[in-house]
């Protein structure tokens, strides 16, 4: 890895910018960070299915928690499962994890990520928690040979 310095100078203030440029094979960066926040959703009108299409329709996806419901304050894995329309497994996906909590104003305390091989549509996502109770949204990104395409979660934890 190689890390690049460069520093800025404007008139009233010096500002230093880092980039970090990957020199072997690295996952590839996220570009949902935060997109949770926009999509605030009334109490009444929230969807908290656990299988969904996502936005463009090219996936249908499915979340599986340790649990029936999702603990709080414990890390724990999930298992994501991603379809084409067509029913059939999608592997070699890019997956990317967002979340947080749109009522409060936070995002999720760690930073879950893939690992592992996906094995007949079914990825593995490690470092999940949830610090509280509470409406939380969990948003993924897919990037495979279809397309890039996201979907959203919402999950009401007690």
């Amino acid at each position: 890895m190689r890390l690049d310095r460069t520093v800025l100078r404007p008139a009233a203030a010096v500002v230093c910018a880092i980039a970090v440029t990957a020199t072997k094979a690295s996952p590839q960066a996220c570009a949902i960070q935060q997109g949770w926040k926009k999509d605030f959703i009334p109490a009444d009108a929230r969807d908290f299915s656990r299988t969904r299409v996502t936005q463009s329709g090219l996936y249908r996806v499915s979340i599986k928690a340790p649990d029936a419901e999702p603990p709080t304050g414990k890390l724990h894995e999930w298992i994501l499962h991603v379809e084409d329309t067509t029913g059939v497994a999608v592997d070699g996906a890019t997956i990317c994890v967002d979340g947080g909590m749109p009522e409060h104003g936070h995002g999720l305390p760690t930073s879950p990520a893939m690992s592992g091989v996906p094995d007949g549509g079914d990825y593995r996502i490690d470092g999940m928690k949830f610090s509280m109770s509470g409406w939380w949204v969990v948003k993924f990104a897919i990037q495979a040979p279809a397309g890039t395409d996201s979907v959203r979660f919402n999950l009401q934890l007690r």
